[in-house]
């Protein structure tokens, strides 16, 4: 369970706290919120969910971690500085090369991300993953109605499931990964001032393997990387604590955040 004071302590790559006074202040800047905002509005949460299991490992590139390039010797996104390589976050992390887009939320802290999050027991079917995982922003949408917190609204987006040909940085996944960073970047702008009073959550049913199959591709895993956008997110930050991927050739990447504590901190 996740600890709003402390979270996560040490391990072999220890990313930023996650806390719910880091990610999300008790209130937006002034310069950031807008005046409805100002005048006391709930915030909002948009859930982005990403059906067929997404490749964390994909989207937010563990160039620092010297296991990846072992364990994906086709499929690695090249570190940054080199062609095609991840955009630089934090040294040890990188967006993949399609998301560019997303860059500037980053940079100006509006962008964060949440590596190894999932369902700690997460099932292996689509269905099942996906049903667990959507009934747990159900029950936090029920919960924030009765509080009176926050509104919650879901949108969907398939075709992640990468058993084969997924490609590095061309290829398939990189495709998807500029879809949704360009989609993502276009619902910030639309937003404008409103982004100060919502928080988008982009997740998915569980991550993929983390070394590649014989088919150029990876099957099911278990923890992901997590997008939180907007107003109210104390970005430029990669939060929670890396597992390394040693441990996890056989697997899936070790899931050492919940992903419900993340969601949860939007209604607190």
């Amino acid at each position: 369970m996740l600890d709003r004071r402390a979270f996560l302590g040490q391990g072999t790559r220890a990313c930023v706290a996650l806390t719910a006074a880091s990610i999300w202040p008790a209130r937006p800047p002034a310069s950031m919120a807008s005046a409805d905002s100002r005048a006391g509005r709930s915030p909002g949460l948009v859930p982005v969910f990403l059906r067929g299991g997404a490749d964390g490992l994909g989207l937010v590139v563990p160039f620092g971690d010297a296991e990846y390039y072992r364990l994906r010797p086709r499929i690695a996104v090249s570190p940054p500085g080199r062609t095609d390589g991840a955009l630089d976050l934090d040294g040890f992390f990188g967006l993949h090369p399609r998301m560019a887009p997303l860059v500037p939320w980053w940079r100006r802290g509006h962008l964060a991300i949440v590596h190894a999050c999932g369902l700690p027991a997460a099932p292996a079917s689509h269905f099942a993953a996906q049903d667990a995982m959507l009934d747990a922003v159900t029950q936090l949408s029920l919960h924030a109605r009765v509080c009176d917190r926050t509104r919650a609204l879901g949108l969907h987006g398939g075709g992640w499931d990468s058993h084969a040909r997924q490609g590095g940085a061309s290829g398939a996944l990189a495709e998807q990964a500029g879809r949704l960073a360009h989609e993502l970047d276009a619902l910030a702008r639309a937003l404008g001032d409103r982004l100060a009073d919502l928080t988008v959550i982009v997740t998915t049913e569980f991550g993929r393997t983390v070394a590649e199959n014989a088919e150029g591709g990876t099957d099911h895993g278990h923890g992901h990387a997590v997008l939180v956008l907007g107003g109210r997110v104390r970005g430029g930050r990669v939060y929670g604590r890396w597992p390394g991927l040693d441990a996890a050739r056989r697997g899936g990447l070790d899931v050492t955040t919940d992903i419900r504590d993340v969601m949860s901190l939007t209604t607190t």
